[in-house]
Protein backbone atom coordinates (compact mmCIF):
# COMPACT_ATOMS: atom_id res chain seq x y z
CA UNK A 1 0.00 0.00 0.00
CA UNK A 2 2.74 2.21 1.12
CA UNK A 3 4.49 2.09 -2.40
CA UNK A 4 1.37 2.11 -4.26
CA UNK A 5 0.73 5.35 -2.17
CA UNK A 6 4.02 6.41 -3.79
CA UNK A 7 3.74 5.86 -7.25
CA UNK A 8 0.42 7.72 -6.92
CA UNK A 9 2.36 10.82 -5.61
CA UNK A 10 5.27 10.52 -7.81
CA UNK A 11 2.69 10.23 -11.23
CA UNK A 12 0.68 12.91 -9.88
CA UNK A 13 4.00 15.22 -9.76
CA UNK A 14 4.69 14.35 -13.46
CA UNK A 15 1.32 15.33 -14.42
CA UNK A 16 1.65 18.36 -12.61
CA UNK A 17 4.50 19.44 -14.08
CA UNK A 18 3.20 18.29 -17.62
CA UNK A 19 0.56 20.50 -17.69
CA UNK A 20 3.04 23.45 -16.54
CA UNK A 21 5.58 22.80 -19.53
CA UNK A 22 3.37 21.43 -21.80
CA UNK A 23 4.72 17.96 -22.24
CA UNK A 24 3.41 14.91 -21.63
CA UNK A 25 6.27 13.38 -19.56
CA UNK A 26 3.33 10.72 -17.89
CA UNK A 27 2.91 9.20 -20.79
CA UNK A 28 6.48 8.67 -21.65
CA UNK A 29 8.19 7.72 -18.20
CA UNK A 30 7.21 4.40 -17.43
CA UNK A 31 3.30 4.73 -17.72
CA UNK A 32 1.07 2.69 -15.66
CA UNK A 33 4.00 3.23 -12.85
CA UNK A 34 6.04 0.52 -13.55
CA UNK A 35 7.57 -1.40 -16.60
CA UNK A 36 9.24 -4.74 -17.02
CA UNK A 37 11.81 -5.21 -19.78
CA UNK A 38 13.85 -8.19 -20.93
CA UNK A 39 17.83 -7.70 -21.09
CA UNK A 40 19.16 -10.14 -24.17
CA UNK A 41 22.77 -11.48 -24.94
CA UNK A 42 24.38 -10.98 -28.79
CA UNK A 43 22.04 -14.55 -29.75
CA UNK A 44 19.07 -12.89 -28.46
CA UNK A 45 18.53 -14.80 -25.49
CA UNK A 46 17.35 -13.49 -21.76
CA UNK A 47 19.82 -13.25 -19.29
CA UNK A 48 17.98 -10.83 -17.07
CA UNK A 49 14.68 -8.94 -16.50
CA UNK A 50 14.31 -5.53 -15.37
CA UNK A 51 11.11 -4.37 -13.75
CA UNK A 52 11.02 -0.01 -12.98
CA UNK A 53 9.03 1.66 -10.94
CA UNK A 54 8.58 4.86 -9.06
CA UNK A 55 9.15 5.66 -5.45
CA UNK A 56 8.96 9.13 -3.33
CA UNK A 57 11.02 9.84 -0.45
CA UNK A 58 10.03 12.89 1.62
CA UNK A 59 11.14 15.53 -1.17
CA UNK A 60 12.73 13.70 -3.78
CA UNK A 61 11.80 11.08 -6.60
CA UNK A 62 13.38 7.98 -7.81
CA UNK A 63 13.26 5.92 -10.75
CA UNK A 64 13.91 2.04 -9.10
CA UNK A 65 15.11 -0.71 -11.48
CA UNK A 66 14.95 -4.13 -9.95
CA UNK A 67 17.06 -6.62 -11.83
CA UNK A 68 15.97 -10.34 -11.40
CA UNK A 69 18.17 -13.27 -13.30
CA UNK A 70 17.58 -17.10 -13.52
CA UNK A 71 14.81 -18.29 -11.57
CA UNK A 72 13.60 -14.71 -10.08
CA UNK A 73 16.13 -14.05 -7.99
CA UNK A 74 17.02 -10.07 -6.94
CA UNK A 75 20.99 -9.63 -8.35
CA UNK A 76 20.68 -5.69 -8.55
CA UNK A 77 18.62 -2.69 -7.68
CA UNK A 78 19.43 0.62 -8.74
CA UNK A 79 17.85 4.06 -7.89
CA UNK A 80 18.35 7.21 -9.76
CA UNK A 81 16.77 10.05 -8.13
CA UNK A 82 15.55 12.58 -11.20
CA UNK A 83 13.98 15.78 -11.30
CA UNK A 84 12.18 17.51 -14.26
CA UNK A 85 14.17 20.44 -16.14
CA UNK A 86 12.22 21.78 -19.38
CA UNK A 87 11.66 18.92 -21.46
CA UNK A 88 13.70 16.25 -19.62
CA UNK A 89 14.47 13.97 -17.19
CA UNK A 90 17.68 14.32 -15.79
CA UNK A 91 19.12 12.10 -12.57
CA UNK A 92 21.65 13.72 -10.53
CA UNK A 93 22.35 10.99 -7.79
CA UNK A 94 22.15 7.20 -8.83
CA UNK A 95 23.11 4.35 -6.18
CA UNK A 96 23.96 0.92 -7.18
CA UNK A 97 23.26 -1.86 -5.38
CA UNK A 98 24.90 -5.20 -6.26
CA UNK A 99 23.69 -8.49 -4.37
CA UNK A 100 27.64 -9.67 -4.78
CA UNK A 101 29.94 -6.25 -4.64
CA UNK A 102 27.23 -4.45 -2.36
CA UNK A 103 26.38 -0.44 -2.70
CA UNK A 104 27.78 2.32 -4.25
CA UNK A 105 26.90 5.70 -5.15
CA UNK A 106 27.31 8.22 -7.84
CA UNK A 107 26.64 12.18 -8.77
CA UNK A 108 26.70 12.19 -12.33
CA UNK A 109 24.28 14.14 -14.64
CA UNK A 110 22.28 11.77 -16.40
CA UNK A 111 19.77 12.84 -18.61
CA UNK A 112 16.99 9.25 -18.58
CA UNK A 113 14.34 11.62 -20.87
CA UNK A 114 14.56 14.07 -23.47
CA UNK A 115 11.62 15.25 -25.63
CA UNK A 116 12.89 16.92 -28.94
CA UNK A 117 12.97 20.54 -28.82
CA UNK A 118 9.71 21.97 -30.47
CA UNK A 119 9.50 19.21 -33.33
CA UNK A 120 13.63 19.67 -33.66
CA UNK A 121 16.18 17.09 -32.13
CA UNK A 122 17.45 17.85 -28.62
CA UNK A 123 21.02 17.52 -28.23
CA UNK A 124 23.05 17.10 -24.60
CA UNK A 125 26.33 16.35 -23.80
CA UNK A 126 27.54 14.28 -20.28
CA UNK A 127 29.64 12.16 -18.46
CA UNK A 128 28.59 8.71 -16.71
CA UNK A 129 31.62 6.93 -14.72
CA UNK A 130 34.57 7.79 -17.12
CA UNK A 131 31.97 7.31 -20.29
CA UNK A 132 31.58 10.23 -22.68
CA UNK A 133 27.93 10.34 -24.24
CA UNK A 134 26.58 12.37 -26.87
CA UNK A 135 22.92 12.03 -27.04
CA UNK A 136 20.25 13.11 -29.32
CA UNK A 137 16.07 13.20 -29.20
CA UNK A 138 14.08 13.27 -32.04
CA UNK A 139 11.09 12.52 -33.96
CA UNK A 140 10.51 9.43 -35.99
CA UNK A 141 7.80 7.50 -37.19
CA UNK A 142 7.99 3.32 -36.83
CA UNK A 143 6.26 0.38 -37.44
CA UNK A 144 5.05 -0.78 -33.93
CA UNK A 145 2.91 -4.10 -34.26
CA UNK A 146 2.37 -3.75 -37.65
CA UNK A 147 1.34 -0.23 -37.30
CA UNK A 148 2.83 3.27 -37.97
CA UNK A 149 3.45 4.95 -35.54
CA UNK A 150 5.11 8.28 -34.17
CA UNK A 151 8.14 7.83 -31.58
CA UNK A 152 10.86 9.44 -29.86
CA UNK A 153 14.19 7.90 -31.01
CA UNK A 154 16.57 8.66 -28.63
CA UNK A 155 20.48 8.10 -29.39
CA UNK A 156 23.59 8.35 -27.89
CA UNK A 157 26.58 7.58 -28.99
CA UNK A 158 29.23 6.46 -25.96
CA UNK A 159 32.91 7.13 -26.02
CA UNK A 160 35.20 5.53 -23.41
CA UNK A 161 38.73 4.03 -22.97
CA UNK A 162 39.98 0.79 -22.23
CA UNK A 163 44.05 -0.31 -22.35
CA UNK A 164 44.60 2.74 -23.96
CA UNK A 165 42.29 2.24 -26.73
CA UNK A 166 39.34 4.25 -27.53
CA UNK A 167 35.56 2.74 -27.91
CA UNK A 168 32.60 3.43 -29.30
CA UNK A 169 29.29 2.16 -28.16
CA UNK A 170 25.93 2.99 -29.63
CA UNK A 171 22.98 2.87 -27.76
CA UNK A 172 19.25 3.76 -29.30
CA UNK A 173 16.02 3.58 -27.82
CA UNK A 174 12.68 4.30 -29.39
CA UNK A 175 9.71 5.61 -26.96
CA UNK A 176 6.07 5.48 -27.76
CA UNK A 177 3.21 7.41 -26.13
CA UNK A 178 1.05 5.29 -24.04
CA UNK A 179 3.82 2.29 -23.68
CA UNK A 180 7.18 4.59 -22.93
CA UNK A 181 10.66 2.36 -24.04
CA UNK A 182 9.49 -0.06 -26.33
CA UNK A 183 13.30 -1.11 -27.21
CA UNK A 184 16.59 -0.75 -26.75
CA UNK A 185 19.16 -1.36 -29.54
CA UNK A 186 22.86 -1.82 -28.98
CA UNK A 187 26.23 -1.65 -31.31
CA UNK A 188 29.50 -1.89 -30.20
CA UNK A 189 32.57 -0.28 -32.06
CA UNK A 190 30.72 -0.75 -35.12
CA UNK A 191 29.31 -3.75 -35.29
CA UNK A 192 25.83 -5.50 -35.75
CA UNK A 193 23.68 -3.58 -34.57
CA UNK A 194 21.43 -5.90 -31.78
CA UNK A 195 18.35 -5.74 -29.13
CA UNK A 196 19.68 -4.99 -25.69
CA UNK A 197 16.59 -5.10 -23.84
CA UNK A 198 12.58 -5.09 -24.87
CA UNK A 199 9.44 -4.48 -22.81
CA UNK A 200 7.24 -7.42 -22.09
CA UNK A 201 3.72 -7.21 -23.40
CA UNK A 202 0.63 -9.28 -23.53
CA UNK A 203 1.21 -10.08 -27.34
CA UNK A 204 3.97 -11.24 -29.13
CA UNK A 205 6.60 -8.35 -29.80
CA UNK A 206 10.21 -8.18 -31.31
CA UNK A 207 11.07 -4.51 -31.64
CA UNK A 208 10.60 -1.92 -34.20
CA UNK A 209 11.09 -0.76 -37.82
CA UNK A 210 12.35 2.91 -38.27
CA UNK A 211 10.69 4.55 -41.44
CA UNK A 212 13.03 5.84 -44.28
CA UNK A 213 12.59 9.33 -43.97
CA UNK A 214 10.38 9.94 -46.67
CA UNK A 215 7.94 8.25 -45.39
CA UNK A 216 7.37 9.67 -42.30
Amino acid sequence: MKKLLSILIVMMSLSAICNAEEYNFEDYIYPFGSRTFSTLDANGKTISVSQYSFVSEYYDNYLVEEVYIGMGMQSATNYYRYRIVDNTVISDLQIKRNRLSGSTKYQDKRTLFAFPSKDKPYTWSETEQGEKIEGKSEYVYVLFQGVKTKAIKITENISFIVNNVKRKHLRKSYWIEGYGRVVTYYRIDGGKERIQSIVEMPVAFDGVTELPSQEK
